[in-house]
């Protein structure tokens, strides 16, 4: 799964379709997985998706540090990866007009459950 994730984001930068991709990475040996702001198609090897990736990243959606970071890019737009549980979180801020659907593009990951152990409410 993360290869193919790293290889989605790496398409969208490729194409000019977004200036930034938002995902989950890990840094400082960590467990859990943080966010990752990816500005470039050779940095989407940083990417991944595994148990530990907890943060519903659709909240970087609404900051204006966020939208300035990819607007630096080639597009405005930004790639997000989301689960299916933060998916919900999206469509309400575009049900509430915060984003327009043309900025920003999903990259869906399957999500058996996050944690240790994994939460049902992504298994369901």
């Amino acid at each position: 799964m993360t290869s193919a994730l790293r290889q989605a984001a790496a398409q969208l930068f490729s194409e000019g379709r977004v200036g930034l991709v938002v995902g989950y990475g890990r840094f400082n040996g960590t467990i859990s997985a943080a966010p990752a702001f990816v500005l470039r198609p050779e940095d989407a090897a940083r990417l991944l998706f595994d148990a530990f990736c907890f943060s519903n990243l659709a909240v970087y959606l609404t900051k204006k540090e966020v939208r300035d970071l990819a607007c630096a890019g080639k597009s405005p737009a930004i790639g997000l990866v989301v689960k299916g549980c933060d998916l919900r979180a999206v469509n309400v801020l575009l049900r509430e007009h915060v984003l327009k659907r043309d900025e920003v593009f999903l990259i869906g990951v399957r999500c058996p459950g996050v944690g240790n152990p994994p939460l049902s409410k992504c298994a369901a």
